[in-house]
């Protein structure tokens, strides 16, 4: 896919592992995380925690969205404006007062790009 945006900054799996308390196995088989993959090794999405630990609601939306889309479709379209959100974006939208719910329906309306 051509074109994406993503927002970082990005941790290491152990950096990522350090600030929640989660094992880095563990990080790296939750079905709630983005995560890149490259050369390097895994980088995941710092915008995923709230503190210390994994944004809930933000976890939720991608655990649903992953039996459709792939990591960086999900994580592209989390950082651009929605029209059901009322023109922003579901990262945002899901640090405000929209539920889950609400921008998985988004998602079903004009989710993640699949080209």
């Amino acid at each position: 896919m051509d074109g994406l945006t993503f927002l970082g900054p990005f941790l290491t799996r152990a950096e990522f592992s350090r600030l929640t308390g989660i094992p880095g196995r563990q990080v790296a088989l939750r079905p709630d995380l983005l995560r890149l993959r490259g050369p390097l090794g895994e980088a995941y999405f710092a915008f995923q925690l709230d503190g210390r630990s994994i944004h809930p609601a933000l976890g939720s939306v991608v655990h649903s969205l992953k039996d459709d889309y792939d990591d960086l479709a999900i994580a592209d379209w989390l950082v651009h404006p929605h029209e059901r959100l009322g023109r922003i974006t579901p990262l945002r939208a899901l640090r405000s007062r929209w539920s889950a719910e609400d921008v998985l329906l988004a998602a079903k309306e004009a989710g993640p790009r699949t080209e």
